[in-house]
C-alpha cells in the first residue's frame, strides 16, 4: 500500500514538472533545460523574501537591469568597505590594494601598464596604487631587461608576507559576506557570473580605448 501511495505521489510530482517545463517552453521557447532551473530557482527566492515596503516595490517596477546593477554595485561597496576594516592593520588603504598584490604575484614581474589593466583601473589610480605599494615596500620596481624605458614590478619579501596575510584575512571576510547563502546557491550564482566576467574580459580586451558606441558594436557582435 505504502509503495502504491508513494508511485503515485512520485508520478504527480513527475505531471507537475513536465507542466512547469510546457510553460515555460511557450514563454521563453529559446531557452533551455538549465534556464528552466535557474528560472524556478529564482521564484523560490522571490517567495522566500519578506513582504515589500512601498520603497521595495517601486524598485521591484524597474527594469530587471536596472535591479541587478544597484545591488550588484551595493555588494561590491559593502565589501570593499569590510575589507578596508579588515587590511587597517596591514597597513593597506582599501581592497584595491590586496587585489594589486594579488594580480602582481600571479603576473610574476608585469609592466606598471599591464598590473593597471588587469585590475581594470584608470591608468591614474592605479598609478597611485602602485605608488602606495612601493612606498609602503611591497613591490618594487626595476628597468625591464627588453625595453629601458620601461619599468616592471615585483613583490618583496615583505609583500609576499603581506599577502599571505592578506589571503587569510580576506577569506574569513568572504565566508562572512555570503554565509546567507547555501552552497548550491553560490554555486549557481557563481556560475551565472562567471559567464558575464568572460563576456565582458573578451569585451574589454577590444574595447579599451574605444567610445561607448563603439563597445556597443563589439556587444552586438560578439551577442549576434
Amino acid at each position: 500500500m505504502n509503495k502504491k501511495v508513494n508511485d503515485l505521489a512520485m508520478e504527480n510530482k513527475t505531471v507537475q514538472l513536465v507542466n512547469l517545463w510546457h510553460d515555460f517552453e511557450k514563454e521563453h521557447p529559446d531557452e533551455n533545460v538549465d534556464d528552466f532551473c535557474r528560472y524556478h530557482l529564482a521564484a523560490l527566492e522571490i517567495k522566500k523574501e519578506k513582504p515589500a515596503t512601498e520603497s521595495e516595490k517601486d524598485f521591484a517596477l524597474l527594469p530587471i537591469e536596472t535591479k541587478l546593477a544597484r545591488s550588484a554595485g551595493r555588494l561590491s561597496r559593502f565589501h570593499a568597505s569590510y575589507a578596508r576594516k579588515a587590511l587597517v592593520d596591514l597597513d593597506l588603504n582599501h581592497l584595491d590594494d590586496f587585489l594589486y598584490l594579488n594580480a602582481l604575484s600571479r603576473l610574476k614581474n608585469p609592466k606598471k601598464s599591464e598590473l593597471i589593466y588587469e585590475n581594470i583601473s584608470e591608468f591614474s589610480s592605479g598609478i597611485e596604487i602602485i605608488r602606495r605599494l612601493i612606498k609602503l615596500g611591497l613591490a618594487k620596481e626595476f628597468p625591464d631587461t627588453l625595453d629601458r624605458r620601461s619599468k616592471r614590478l615585483r613583490l618583496t619579501p615583505k609583500g609576499q608576507k603581506v599577502l599571505i596575510q592578506c589571503f587569510t584575512k580576506m577569506q574569513e571576510l568572504n565566508f562572512m559576506v555570503y554565509r546567507l547563502l547555501s552552497t548550491q546557491d553560490k554555486e549557481l550564482i557563481y556560475s551565472m557570473v562567471r559567464r558575464l566576467d568572460k563576456l565582458h574580459t573578451d569585451v574589454y580586451e577590444k574595447t579599451k580605448n574605444k567610445s561607448l558606441t563603439e563597445i556597443k558594436e563589439v556587444f552586438n557582435h560578439i551577442l549576434s
